[in-house]
C-alpha cells in the first residue's frame, strides 16, 4: 500500500488478516486516518460502508 503524505509518496506493508481482507475486498474505502505512534510505527484505521443485510 502506499500514501501520498505531505513531503512525498510512502510505501507501507499493510499487516492484515483474511477477515479483513474479505471485507476490503471489492469495497471502496470512503476515509482513512493514518496516525504515527511515538515508536515510529504507523496505524490506520481504514473506513468502509458496509451493507449489513436485514435478518430473515
Amino acid at each position: 500500500m502506499s500514501l501520498k503524505l505531505l513531503s512525498k509518496r510512502t510505501k507501507f506493508e499493510l499487516l492484515i488478516g483474511n477477515y479483513q481482507r474479505g471485507i476490503l475486498k471489492g469495497s471502496k474505502p470512503t476515509s482513512a486516518v493514518l496516525t504515527k505512534r511515538n515508536d515510529g510505527t504507523y496505524y490506520i484505521n481504514i473506513h468502509v460502508n458496509h451493507i449489513i443485510p436485514e435478518p430473515k
